[in-house]
């Protein structure tokens, strides 16, 4: 089975495969069924643009753009989501959870009408139907299971953040988590003389309570691939976390081959390992 992963990963690196929605692999699945199960539900689409319920499969490294005033702000909205579940059928986002069936090689969608049968679920076809497809759009797979977890701007892990070498940072962060207080910590950066910014809670700061806002700002003073994550409770642990890149452009640090021209990579990729239980 994972021999069949492997090779389908290629295919994807070799550019074989077709369909805008692939797989998220930021996060590798230890329920493999549903990662195999995930994989093959997007190669067999013939011409589906919403073949499986995910972003692109691992995005780029690439350099993100600053502001007019030449800071580097993010917005970072924090919510709970129910992986396994669709938050686009109703206008106030409610969660209708999916099933994947890797026996019958299909998706469904439980219902939502709590007035009617807890068991009843309805087909989905997101190759044929694009109310379907756009329905699983926005679903958080991670390992198939229906969980609550933290996700930044929809997602966990949030989307990779790379910025230049000393640019000015801004992270504008929206708690929008009932009832519960959050802090978000970047890991690596020194923050020097900034040590307010650096997201411990009630040493550092006092946690951003719900329906909030709070703005870190500092300096990318640490080159080299960090990470951004929940500092306060389970948080981390829970979905609160994303890549944190600082790229030096003028860095001559790279290896060189027997020529001694050095060896700049073509793309780069951020892959982040989570266990998740």
């Amino acid at each position: 089975m994972i021999h069949e992963e492997v090779a389908q990963l290629r295919k994807i690196q070799q550019g074989k495969c077709t369909g805008k929605h692939i797989l998220p692999a930021l996060v590798l699945n230890l329920d493999l069924r549903a990662f195999r199960a995930k994989l093959n539900l997007n190669f067999d689409s013939p011409t589906s643009d919403h073949d499986v319920p995910s972003t692109s499969f691992l995005a780029l490294v690439s350099l993100l753009k600053d502001d007019q005033n030449g800071v580097y702000a993010f917005d970072l909205v924090v919510e709970r989501k129910l992986t396994m579940s669709s938050h686009k059928t109703d206008q106030w986002h409610h969660g209708t959870p999916v099933d994947y069936s890797a026996g019958l090689g299909g998706w469904s969608k439980r219902e939502p009408d709590q007035l009617k049968g807890c068991f009843d679920n309805y087909t989905l076809q997101p190759h044929a139907n694009s109310v379907d497809a756009a329905m699983l759009d926005d679903v958080v797979v991670l390992d198939g299971k229906h969980k609550r977890v933290l996700t930044v701007n929809g997602k966990t892990p949030g989307d990779t953040i790379v910025v230049p070498y000393l640019a000015e940072v801004l992270l504008r962060v929206h708690n929008k988590v009932l009832m519960d207080a959050i802090t978000i910590h970047v890991h690596g950066i020194d923050k020097h003389d900034l040590w307010y910014m650096d997201g411990v809670a009630f040493i550092q700061q006092c946690p951003i309570q719900s329906t909030n806002y709070f703005e870190y700002r500092f300096i990318a003073d640490n080159k080299g691939t960090h990470w951004y994550h929940g500092h306060f409770q389970t948080d981390r642990g829970d979905g609160l976390l994303g890549g944190f890149v600082v790229v030096d452009t003028n860095d001559t640090a790279v290896p060189v081959d027997s020529k001694g021209k050095r060896e700049v990579p073509d793309r780069e990729y951020f892959v982040m390992l989570q266990n998740w239980g």
